[in-house]
């Protein structure tokens, strides 16, 4: 990212981030570079104001009640086709039980 700022590739105002040591990359340290933070709000956010989905407590509440509501409509279809699956398998239960019976009383 160094060479395309200085070769203008990219926005002057953007910031580049510190080079990552490869060495210890994936021992998840939390103490590691590559969790850090860097830059201000002034550089990340044209407009200084950080979008709803981060800022706004609402709004990441309302985010959380959505995603339930679109997981009980999942759930929902699971379980029609669930039980759709078991009145199959119990008719089939069913029916065998009265070949059984039938068989059972003819040859008596």
């Amino acid at each position: 990212m160094v060479d395309m700022k200085l070769n203008g590739r990219v926005s002057n105002q953007a910031v580049v981030p510190p080079e990552l040591e490869l060495k210890g990359l994936f021992d998840l340290d939390v103490d590691a570079d590559i969790w850090l933070h860097f830059g201000d709000n002034s550089t990340e956010l044209p407009d200084q104001a950080p979008p709803p989905w981060l800022a706004d407590s609402s709004v990441r509440r309302n985010i959380r009640l959505a995603q339930e509501i679109m997981n009980c409509h999942r759930e929902i279809e699971w379980c029609k086709v669930e039980h759709s699956n078991i009145q199959s398998w119990f008719m089939e239960e069913y029916c065998a039980v009265l070949h059984a019976l039938q068989v059972c009383s003819s040859g008596m």
